[in-house]
């Protein structure tokens, strides 16, 4: 084998060895963790082996490699004040073309996107769940209502998710607060599919931007001569 084979051979051997790595990242399951309380918002995806985890708080993300830290980035301080160009330098904006969205296309794809959503979470494999609700109001009367549609929303719930949602009425506040902790376990295929379904619908909803802006600009009907 000369060395044109062999180099032919080293380029099919690292195009299958990342074919395999890309199948595996689609296909083996990853952990999603989710923490929304008052002194720490953060999420986490964890693989086999790595963890990404972003803190809302002060927007730190950082990657793990079996339990040691390889790299956290922190957002930099920029000044309050920003330069901005005088009004004779400001470069004009340009103006987009292509296609643009119709609402009432997207509108008519509504009940496939609900499909779609749906079949994702019925894939899910939740491993914990706890949602702790405060219903508040300034009316008092409104409060009350809320919390009945609340309790009538959790009803309808799996008993396996019931279990871990908690309500309360306070009515001395006057606004809601949701303190949540979520575990679940997802294939990243499954996201991609939900994408690949969603950017589908909303691309069938795409409409030429000239045709938008005359149906905008045509009135809905003529007066009679």
């Amino acid at each position: 084998m000369g060395p044109l084979g062999w180099i032919l051979t080293g380029l099919g051997g690292l195009l299958a060895l990342l074919l395999v790595a890309l199948v595996l990242l689609l296909v083996v399951p990853v952990q999603l963790d989710a923490v929304w309380r008052r002194e720490r918002r953060a999420f986490a995806l964890a693989g086999p082996g790595l963890r990404l985890g972003y803190d809302l708080g002060d927007g730190t993300l950082e990657v793990r490699l079996f339990g040691r830290s390889l790299r956290r980035w922190r957002p930099r301080q920029r000044g309050s004040e920003k330069e901005e160009a005088p009004e004779g330098e400001r470069k004009p904006r340009r103006r987009r073309r292509g296609r643009g969205l119709s609402l009432r296309k997207l509108v008519a794809q509504r009940r496939a996107a609900l499909r779609a959503v749906a079949a994702f979470f019925r894939r899910l494999r939740w491993r914990r769940l706890r949602i702790d609700a405060v219903v508040a109001s300034p009316d008092p009367a409104l409060t009350g209502w809320l919390c009945a549609a609340a309790y009538g929303s959790r009803g309808a719930l799996p008993p396996r998710w019931r279990a871990g949602v908690g309500l309360r009425a306070d009515f001395g506040a006057e606004a809601p607060a949701v303190e949540a902790e979520a575990s679940l376990r997802l294939q990243p295929l499954q996201v991609a599919w939900l994408g690949l379904r969603l950017w589908w619908l909303v691309r069938r909803a795409r409409v030429p931007r000239t045709t938008a802006a005359s149906a905008r600009s045509t009135p809905a009907h003529e007066p009679a001569g």
